[in-house]
């Protein structure tokens, strides 16, 4: 709790990110971990909505710290595209 910020009203989201991240050490890999909890395909490509992956990706930046908020945005943008 302390880590994400959260208050004692616990965004699922944020908490779900946190857990990701201990098993997951780096954000590619915490964000694949996140997808597929919470992707509702039973097999083939994992698939969340673009806007939960996006929430996912910025509250994980902020949370680390070492990527910018520069990087977010491209990122972001390069991969809204490919949506």
């Amino acid at each position: 709790m302390l880590v994400g910020c959260l208050s004692e009203q616990i965004e699922w989201l944020k908490f779900l990110a946190l857990a990701c991240s201990a098993l997951g050490v780096t954000i590619a890999r915490t964000l694949k971990i996140a997808c597929e909890v919470l992707s509702e395909e039973d097999s083939g490509p994992l698939r969340i909505q673009f806007t939960t992956f996006q929430f996912l990706y910025s509250f994980l930046a902020d949370v680390d710290g070492e990527v910018s908020e520069t990087q977010v945005h491209q990122m972001l943008s390069y991969l809204k595209q490919q949506v």
